[in-house]
């Protein structure tokens, strides 16, 4: 695998080493099935695959578990937008609010910052795939 720089974020705690682990990889140029040995290499409970988005969202994120992708969580989601407007520089300090394009689509997420910058996301209603068979 090529070198890749990554972020390991702590979600929901104002605290290193508690809360939601989550990494993060940006501007991720992997295929699935590397993605995926990511994921379960690193084993938390997802990761995020970060690329540019067009069409107005922030960027686009591929979550994975260590045992599939998923269309949506919401810890990830709430840890990258932290992540784009912190760390990333993606999401300039002047603007609050953003989409953020995932599997089930564009999410809307707001932030503020402060001492600790916190996030808040709105998705349209999800409801569960059924389940085959």
């Amino acid at each position: 695998m090529p070198d890749a720089r990554y972020l390991l974020l702590d979600v929901f705690t104002d605290r290193a080493f508690s809360g939601n682990s989550l990494a993060i990889f940006p501007d991720a140029v992997f295929d699935d099935q590397t993605m995926q040995g990511i994921a379960r290499e690193l084993n938390l409970s997802e990761t995020v695959f970060l690329a540019r988005a067009d069409g107005g969202a922030a960027a686009a994120l591929r979550i994975f578990t260590p045992a599939r992708e998923v269309e949506f969580a919401g810890h990830p989601t709430i840890g990258t937008a932290i992540a784009l407007s912190d760390h990333l520089q993606w999401i300039g300090p002047d603007r609050a609010s953003f989409a953020l394009r995932l599997r089930i689509g564009d999410v809307a997420v707001n932030v503020e910052r402060g001492a600790n910058t916190t996030a808040w996301l709105t998705t349209r209603t999800l409801r569960p795939k059924p389940s085959p068979g």
